[in-house]
């Protein structure tokens, strides 16, 4: 059995073919900022009503509650009526809270799902939107469907079926205001929509699970719109084959193809009406026997991140591995549903699109537009807790934000996958490491020590070959006794931040070096990961990624921690 992982908190399902073409007339003139880069939306005229107990409703826009003040926190209900001529004729809806705050050029959001959870457990971060709707939504009487992840928007997409004629959009929930932040004067809400055009493909496509006879592609559109993925095997050459996804934003595709397919090319297509974009060809080679894997973590994609994450993405291209195992942490804000075109897939789509990622999530990315684009090995897809053979080589994604306390149903399933587990390597993804002398390991913490106490001596017992995490953003392996654990790696250096090693983690680590011990470290210094599966032996070596440019061949990397794995006994 696969535990899920997926959060109980809710936000708002993406996806509508909605309209408004007609009615209440759309203005002509297209607003400054747009849900989606590229897309054409134009305003919704509609008549607002505002509430704080959601039974009393006036005209005036209500104020944001001060920071210190309940917490800062206010009861608030939006409710706008707008008109409908054709309900065929606009392809996506979005609504928006505005405040009127003095003194700060921040932007106001929308959060679907508990808002610790939307931020990324990094409530200063929400400075950047220091007012916020945790929103529930309904539409023309129906609650908008909602999906298990936590979400924080500027634009909230809609979903349901408008009505020729009137119609009611109403928002209701706690409205937050970040305790170093002015309060809102005043807070309105708006409506844009979007008339049929190109649902472009974005947010994607990227390569998830895969196995023998098949593999998963997630990406996004623009507007809800059918999307159509083509795969030819070419090694050996075989004849196309085709899945559809149907008018969704977030499509998730298993492509089936002959068993025995070592390479493929394949492309996608949308179409929303008459309009259809595309992309691809992309070429992708599946492991052998004999493969190379990068791990690589903490890529923090981030606006000062952006160059260098093209440079490792285009490196590690180069290097062609058939695997990439990510631990944790792909986006400063994994939540965040405004930028991660720009962030991540700008610079790194094409690594996403070519090479398949398996993933562990950090604290950063558990929920959000993660969950949505990993599909991962799990019998859901979604669950971060996975088991997955490949060749001769077994790996074990657990969810380093759980807590694994002997007994519990996490437990017990990680130990039944580790005893089942014969193949000749074992390696285990956590973001959560048991032994790091990194800075977030300066205090134990429940996760770490779950990791240490609890995760590591079933790793120890079943002989896995290593863990690897990440959550440290150095390098760092480190030797534990077999009743202890197995070999750690943590390779959490891969992108925005490269820190210095804690002289109390290192205090905390009964393994950090020193006398007897076999242990390799770097601070201050981006790199990953390569794994080489040969016949008899898995060699690794920890690479560092100069910030030159121009220095792209791997020869000219340089090598600074080696460990040849053996098969396990």
């Amino acid at each position: 059995m696969h535990i899920t992982a997926r959060r109980s908190s809710t936000w708002l399902a993406i996806g509508l073919l909605l309209c408004a073409a007609g009615s209440s007339p759309l203005c002509a003139a297209e607003i400054d900022e747009v849900p989606v880069p590229g897309l054409k939306t134009k305003p919704v005229e509609a008549q607002w009503e505002y509430s704080a107990d959601g039974k009393t409703w006036g005209a005036k826009p209500p104020a944001g509650a001060p920071a210190n003040a309940q917490n800062g926190i206010a009861p608030m209900a939006f409710r706008g009526t707008f008109d409908v001529a054709d309900p065929q004729a606009v392809a996506g809806l979005w609504v928006r809270i505005v405040a009127e705050q003095p003194g700060t050029p921040a932007k106001s959001a929308i959060c679907t799902g508990d808002l610790a959870a939307a931020s990324g457990g990094y409530w200063k971060d929400l400075g950047f939107c220091p007012t916020l709707l945790n929103a529930k939504a309904v539409l023309n009487g129906k609650p908008v469907p909602t999906t298990v992840m936590p979400m924080l928007y500027f634009w909230l997409p809609l979903q349901g079926a408008l009505n020729k004629g009137k119609n009611t959009i109403e928002l209701s929930g706690d409205c937050y205001t970040y305790w170093g932040a002015l309060p809102a004067t005043a807070i309105t809400a708006k409506l844009v929509a979007a008339d049929p055009q190109p649902a472009t493909i974005f947010n994607g496509p990227v390569l998830g699970d895969f196995g023998d006879g098949y593999f998963t592609v997630t990406c996004r559109t623009a507007l809800p719109a059918n999307v159509t993925l083509e795969a030819t095997p070419t090694e050996p050459a075989g004849k196309p084959v085709t899945v559809a996804s149907e008018n969704k934003l977030w499509h998730r595709m298993k492509v089936q193809v002959p068993p025995g397919t070592k390479s493929v090319s394949y492309s996608l297509k949308s179409k929303l009406g008459t309009h259809e974009t595309s992309r691809g060809p992309y070429s992708v080679n599946f492991p052998g026997a004999e493969f190379r894997f990068v791990a690589m973590g903490n890529l923090l994609s981030h606006p000062i991140q952006v160059e260098r994450l093209r440079m490792m993405a285009d490196r590690v291209i180069a290097m062609k591995p058939g695997l990439v195992v990510n631990t944790g942490n792909i986006s400063e804000h994994g939540t965040w549903d405004y930028d991660w075109e720009t962030r991540f897939f700008e610079p790194a789509g094409k690594m996403a699109a070519t090479i398949p990622t398996l993933h562990t999530p950090g604290g950063r990315d558990y929920a959000g537009t993660v969950s949505e684009m990993l599909y991962t090995p799990a019998d859901d897809g979604y669950s971060h807790n996975w088991s997955k053979a490949i060749g001769p080589v077994r790996f074990i994604g657990i969810d380093g934000n759980q807590l694994w306390k002997p007994g519990s149903e996490t437990a017990v399933w990680l130990e039944k996958e580790l005893a089942a587990a014969k193949e000749k390597y074992l390696f285990v993804l956590d973001s959560q490491a048991g032994y790091s002398t990194g800075k977030h390991s300066r205090k134990p913490h429940a996760w770490s020590t779950h990791s240490r106490n609890d995760v590591m001596p079933l790793l120890g017992k079943f002989k896995a070959n290593a863990m690897l995490s990440g959550n440290d953003p150095n390098y760092e392996r480190c030797e534990p006794t077999p009743d202890k654990g197995c070999t750690q790696i943590v390779i959490g250096c891969s992108g925005k931040d490269a820190y210095r090693f804690s002289g109390s983690a290192m205090s905390n680590n009964p393994f950090f070096k020193g006398k007897g011990h076999d242990w390799a470290g770097a601070e201050q210094t981006r790199g990953i990961c390569v794994f080489d599966l040969k016949e008899n032996a898995v060699e690794m070596k920890f690479l560092q990624m100069p910030d030159d440019p121009k220095v792209v061949n791997e020869a000219d990397f340089k090598v600074l921690d080696k460990k040849t794995f053996s098969p396990r006994q």
